[in-house]
């Protein structure tokens, strides 16, 4: 009855954490890659367009963009959700590379498009 009662109370730290997500975006845009690029070398029976194969080169620019940006590092996170007091509190933790991804995709964007 002891125990039982020792572990029924539990950890009130461990509790409030409900939710912990960790990841590395850096390994997911490496096998991106090489899936797109060995799905876009295969021969099809359809004929292209011209904005078909912009839409490919514009795929395959921003991949490039992404594979230089996360060379530096794997791109990981942490996203951590709490339950304190009746109410759900979070946080998320990017690595550097990420936000610097994030901010060359937006300057590429409104260099392209904001002229």
């Amino acid at each position: 009855k002891l125990a039982l009662g020792a572990v029924g109370q539990g950890n009130a730290a461990q509790a409030n954490n409900f939710l912990t997500l960790f990841g590395r975006i850096g390994p997911w845009i490496e096998f991106i890659d090489t899936r797109r690029t060995r799905l876009d070398a295969l021969p099809s029976d359809k004929k292209l367009t011209e904005a078909d194969l912009k839409d490919r080169k514009d795929r395959a620019a921003f991949r490039k963009l992404a594979l230089d940006t996360f060379k530096a590092c794997k791109g990981s996170f942490e996203t951590k959700l709490d339950a304190n007091n009746g109410r759900v509190t979070g946080s998320t933790r990017f690595d550097e590379c990420i936000l610097h991804f994030i901010g060359a995709a937006t300057a590429k964007f409104s260099n392209e498009t904001l002229k």
